[in-house]
């Protein structure tokens, strides 16, 4: 049978996962890129519309700054797919915060998106190991199918995750996770805690009233996902990563933050012990990030504040290219986030697949 432009597309994307890895080739993910934008151009009658309607005329593409990003706020408010988003496999949903209009992203191709976990997370999360325990407060899939995070997680436990592994409610389950937790600290075997931050900063509230469970074995890691955005509680990052270093006494290293989208098909990590400095976020090699000036769109100077556009070409079928509403700065090969830009709704994963019975 005759493959389809998109089964092509998807060849030549696992083609350069076979050959990089998690090490990015910029000039083999412009070609990537551009053939992505020639089909979705063609085939995604949404983002066909959004270009007409802005004027877009290039023929030919130089660069990624010549591929125009579709707005985050366009998946809340059209089904912008490259295909029927009837025959979608999954479609996970944003969290919609305050308003309670959730995005939509149509994946008609999960294995996709199984393929980009692999290659990024074993690079930057797993420190050289095949396997290791993982406790996860984050909800599995197959109770959240509209949660990429959540299907992330379960596939991440799938994939990596030895003898011991499993899933703890953050409301309800927290006791029952510490019990694991003091198992685990006798056993002396290194496990990895996940969560949002909001699982991370109800589970530390809950383990100060019982030092004995606080403690994870040595060399154990903590994969936090954020999202404290549109919580009545907040905290910054680096307050609650202190208070995780305290409670569980773990070093800053031991702790990686992850960034992701609904909209996205690929990650970013800030692995401390990758910088030795500030830290910041750096995409896995499927993933490239911009931050541009809001008005004119170019490149802000690095250290400049500026709007995040992500392209990732895990995103065959929808759309590669995103302008977020996320303020950030570019920081060598890497990215901080800031904040959403004042015009921009919040957003957080701790709303999108957190527990629904805390």
């Amino acid at each position: 049978m005759k493959k389809t432009s998109g089964e092509k597309l998807k060849e030549l994307l696992l083609g350069y996962i076979e050959r990089n890895g998690n090490k990015m080739d910029d000039s083999a993910f412009l070609e990537i890129a551009s053939e992505i934008f020639s089909f979705q151009r063609k085939h995604n009658h949404v983002y066909k519309d959004y270009l007409k309607e802005t004027g877009f005329r290039k023929r030919t593409i130089k660069k990624l700054s010549d591929i125009p990003p579709f707005p985050e706020a366009g998946f809340k408010i059209t089904e912008s797919a490259a295909f029927n988003p009837s025959s979608a496999e999954r479609v996970f949903v944003t969290s919609g915060t305050t308003t309670g209009a959730g995005g939509r992203h149509f994946v008609r191709d999960l294995d996709i998106y199984r393929r980009s976990i692999d290659n990024s997370f074993g690079a930057f999360c797993m420190n050289g190991r095949k396997k290791m325990p993982m406790l996860s407060m984050i909800p599995p899939g197959e109770l959240r199918r509209d949660s990429s995070l959540s299907f992330m997680t379960s596939h991440v436990i799938e994939r990596f995750g030895a003898k011991g592994s499993g899933f703890y409610s953050s409301g309800s389950g927290i006791e029952e996770l510490l019990d694991a937790l003091r198992i685990g600290s006798r056993s002396n075997e290194p496990v990895m805690l996940l969560g949002t931050a909001i699982d991370f900063h109800n589970l530390c509230k809950a383990a100060e009233m019982n030092k004995e469970a606080a403690v994870l074995p040595e060399n154990s890691l903590v994969f936090e996902t954020g999202g404290f955005k549109g919580r009545k509680e907040a905290i910054s990052k680096k307050a609650l990563y202190e208070k995780i270093k305290e409670v569980f006494n773990v070093g800053e290293e031991q702790i990686i933050g992850e960034f992701g989208m609904t909209e996205l098909l690929s990650q970013a990590y800030d692995v401390v012990s990758q910088f030795k400095r500030e830290r910041y976020f750096l995409p896995a090699s499927t993933l490239s990030v911009r931050v541009v000036n809001p008005l004119t769109l170019e490149d802000a100077a690095e250290g400049e504040e500026g709007l995040i556009v992500h392209y990732d070409i895990c995103n065959i079928y929808t759309n590669a290219a995103i302008l977020t509403g996320d303020a950030g700065v570019r920081v060598g090969g890497g990215f901080i986030v800031k904040g959403r830009a004042m015009y921009a709704e919040p957003r957080g994963c701790s709303l999108d697949a957190g527990s629904r019975d805390e």
